[in-house]
């Protein structure tokens, strides 16, 4: 597991050279896990993303709050 912490801190580091970023939240782990590494590497205020569906079988906003 080591390595793929790794693995993550970096690519998440190299994109962050690119150009300001704004996190897409879901209802997942992944995008957690991304938009807590990237709170790592900026001091500028994160601008995060969410979508909410009518169709609660499809919502994932309570997840991503």
């Amino acid at each position: 597991m080591p390595k793929m912490n790794s693995l993550l801190i970096d690519a998440t580091r190299l994109q962050l050279r690119v150009c300001t970023v704004g996190a897409y939240l879901s209802g997942g782990i992944d995008s957690s896990v991304i938009t807590s590494l990237i709170k790592n590497f900026t001091d500028t205020p994160l601008r995060t993303f969410s979508v909410t569906f009518d169709d609660k079988v499809y919502d994932e906003d309570h997840q991503s709050r």
